[in-house]
């Protein structure tokens, strides 16, 4: 018998199969290694901010540049020991500043390169920013904000020149004092107060209250004197009892 091997068909299909699953595998590891620089350049500029104001409050300005690779010093006290750099191209992030040594703010660029990042939209930076619009990513000192797409760069303020000011000169006034005029006055007359009468109130004065207890109904005093009690004979004893504590005791029968 002879083999039968595979036709052109076959290896055709075999084939693209093979270059859809290649490819999709490339694309899943591409975006997964460009994620992970994405992540990693915001992680360095939230972290680079924390020591750059700790710069502008030993020197009361912000460095003049920032160069990957480099320490960061102020005033002898080392603040980052090594500037970090851009994850793929190994170069220094865009620093900028007002050109001078002792600038008064900072706006560092860069570029994201998985471009739907919710981090571009957050910041406004879909159109691109900073300058000529090359970056979709970027931070900045708190007295200043990124420069969108479109938008004229501010320029350095310079110092204005001051001119010595010329006290004003007080112009007298002249106060015109009124002169009083002499006015009759009509000497008040007294008009009679009617003195009024004394009202005599009755005072009511209240009887005086015997204090204690309201006696409850108990038989009166005649009633002790007459035997037989007008109770039921089972209660007689109750009716000696209650007429000696008033003081009338029963006669004896």
């Amino acid at each position: 018998m002879k083999s039968r091997g595979f036709t052109l068909v076959e290896v055709a299909v075999s084939v693209a199969i093979i270059s859809v699953i290649f490819s999709f595998a490339l694309n899943e590891t591409t975006s997964h290694f460009t994620r992970g620089r994405d992540s990693k350049r915001k992680t360095e500029f939230s972290n680079i901010q924390v020591p750059l104001e700790q710069y502008y409050d030993k020197t009361g300005c912000y460095p003049a540049s920032l160069d990957c690779g480099q320490p960061l010093v102020a005033n002898g006290k080392m603040l980052i020991a090594e500037i970090p750099c851009d994850p793929k191209t190994g170069t220094s992030y865009y620093y900028e500043s007002d050109g001078t040594s002792c600038s008064p703010w900072y706006k560092i660029y860069t570029n994201l390169e998985f471009d739907s990042d919710k981090s571009i939209a957050d910041i406004g930076c879909q159109e691109g920013c900073g300058p000529d619009c090359q970056y979709n990513y970027g931070v900045t000192s708190t007295n200043t904000r990124i420069l969108y797409c479109g938008e004229e760069p501010t320029p350095t303020p310079t110092q204005a020149p001051t001119s010595t000011p010329v006290p004003p000169t007080a112009t007298p006034t002249l106060t015109l004092t009124p002169t009083p005029t002499n006015a009759p006055t009509t000497a008040p007359t007294a008009t009679p107060t009617a003195t009024p009468s004394p009202t005599i109130t009755p005072t009511i004065t209240p009887s005086p209250t015997p204090a204690g207890p309201t006696p409850t109904s108990a038989p009166s005093p005649n009633a002790c004197q007459v035997w037989p009690p007008p109770w039921p004979r089972g209660l007689w004893w109750l009716w000696v009892f209650l007429c000696t504590i008033l003081g009338y005791p029963p006669p004896k029968p």
